[in-house]
């Protein structure tokens, strides 16, 4: 055979060679260990995917005890491939399977475990009887009581002992609903159930707040919550402790009623006038807005323009400490004349309106008369004596707060030209001087 042959027939034997691995690569995950192919009657080999086999060698079809050879499968009259399977693979690949069943098992198990481990936390309604809530109870951190019917302690945790500021051997078939036989009183708070008997043997689980007063100074806010034992022989009584809670939302509501209280005075001092105690200006602007204004208007009003007589002559002669005096005087008159409703304002100096809602021309006028009358017989000191000019106009439904305001001081002027301690009424249509 020539070297050129000799050289074909290695690469056709090494192309051969790789088509059998590449198929063996394809096979392997499914249990195929190698593949040889074989020619002739004896079977000899022709290629193998195992470079450990040689050419030309006996086909071994013996089965080992780790090797087990398939079925032929015909290439041509004279070759055949073998494909051995290898149980060893076959084991892993059954390995795999088991194992990923496994995996799949253990975390079922775990979400199982964790899922009864957060029911065991959770408060139960109901449980199985006494004897197994005592120890139920006693695992628990949150206070816990088991009583009878008739309120007497069967069991109770070391955090309930520590709420109630008592030990445990102390509460033990005690009742707890008998103030005298136990070191604190237990009151419902307003608006909640009271745990009694009554609220014990309700056939829904009842809950409500308590108060829990060890001694004068000490005590305990507490809300609860009762269930029936699926025996019917106890329940359960859990406990939390609200007493910080309360506490602060008490201190809550106190602080926002001292703000409230406070914005309250505040105000009034805005639109109060701190010498006579009546409104001021800045009231009397807010209030002349258009919503009170339409709503004068369809009541109907009057407005009083007062101005004291002789007060910048008595000022000047007395001092203007005297003459506080006598304005704080005649605020304090002016407060205790005239109703809850009329809006009393001091515009300046010496000079007061006065808003009467629902009071037409004719009684705004005789309301004025009566003011002079009252004034003339009540004098500040047994030297001094004081009285008014008064302006009257009554609202018109077509006129403006500003209109208003100037209708009432034009009446004002005119009495004081008419000799003062007089009132002058004011109309859109006409003008009336009627002296005193």
């Amino acid at each position: 055979m020539s070297i050129q042959t000799k050289n074909s027939q290695t690469e056709a034997d090494s192309q051969l060679r790789q088509v059998l691995k590449n198929l063996h690569h394809q096979l392997f995950l499914t249990g195929v260990s190698r593949i040889v192919l074989t020619e002739g009657a004896d079977q000899r080999i022709l290629a193998a995917s195992d470079p450990h086999i040689a050419k030309g060698d006996p086909v071994d079809i013996r089965p080992s005890p780790f090797e087990i050879f398939s079925e032929k499968a015909l290439v041509s009259p004279h070759a055949s491939l073998i494909y051995e399977e290898s149980p060893r693979l076959m084991l892993l690949e059954m390995g795999s399977f088991i194992f990923n069943y496994l995996l799949l098992a253990v975390g079922l198990f775990l979400v199982g475990l964790i899922f009864l481990r957060k029911k065991s936390q959770e408060i139960p309604l109901q449980v199985q009887g006494p004897s197994a809530t005592m120890s139920w109870i006693h695992e628990s951190a949150e206070p816990a009581l088991i009583l009878t019917d008739t309120g007497e302690i069967l069991d109770l945790n070391t955090s309930a002992s520590l709420l109630f500021n008592v030990p445990v051997n102390e509460l033990i078939h005690k009742n707890l609903f008998d103030e005298g036989s136990l070191p604190f009183q237990i009151t419902s708070l307003e608006g909640s159930l009271a745990l009694s008997p009554l609220s014990l043997r309700r056939s829904d689980p009842s809950r409500g707040k308590i108060k829990v007063q060890m001694s004068s100074e000490a005590f305990r806010y507490v809300s609860y919550s009762c269930s029936p034992l699926t025996e019917k022989n106890g329940y359960l009584v859990l406990l939390h402790d609200l007493t910080l809670e309360i506490i602060r939302e008490q201190e809550l509501t106190h602080t926002k009623s001292a703000l409230l209280e406070k914005n309250e005075i505040l105000e009034q001092q805005i639109i109060t006038d701190p010498l006579t105690k009546t409104l001021n200006r800045f009231y009397l602007h807010h209030f002349l807005d258009s919503k009170n204004l339409r709503w004068l208007k369809s009541e109907g009003a009057s407005l009083l323009a007062i101005d004291l007589d002789g007060f910048k002559e008595l000022n000047d002669s007395r001092g203007h400490i005297f003459g506080d005096t006598v304005l704080r005087s005649f605020g304090l008159f002016l407060r205790s004349f005239f109703r809850r409703s009329d809006k009393i304002i001091r515009t300046g100096g010496d000079e007061f309106l006065v808003i009467l809602p629902s009071v037409q021309l004719k009684e705004a006028a005789r309301i004025a008369q009566n003011l002079i009358d009252a004034l003339r017989k009540t004098p500040l000191d047994s030297e001094t004596r004081i009285t008014v000019s008064v302006g009257v106009a009554q609202l018109d439904k077509a006129e403006s707060a500003r209109d208003w305001l100037e209708r009432a001081d034009a009446a004002l002027y005119d009495a004081k030209r008419s000799g003062k301690n007089t009132y002058c009424t004011q109309t859109n249509e006409s003008l009336e001087i009627l002296e005193s």
